[in-house]
């Protein structure tokens, strides 16, 4: 139901939130949040890039699923 969607999107966002509550370690907390998205998503793959302001460049913070192999 559209109750349900709601109530699951909120805690959620409480999951992710309180990630940024548990460390001060910005690394470590993207690693742990992409974690959660591709579990939560059921993803072969999860990437966060930020935004380098001075370069201009994305850079890649947190990864799971991807083969170093390749």
């Amino acid at each position: 139901t559209e109750n349900t969607g709601f109530f699951k999107q909120k805690r959620d966002f409480k999951r992710v939130t309180t990630l940024f509550h548990l460390d001060e370690d910005i690394s470590k907390i993207l690693s742990i949040g992409v974690k959660e998205v591709n579990e939560e998503m059921k993803a072969d793959a999860c990437s966060i890039f930020l935004l380098d302001s001075v370069s201009n460049n994305l850079i890649l913070e947190a990864a799971v699923g991807f083969d170093s192999k390749q």
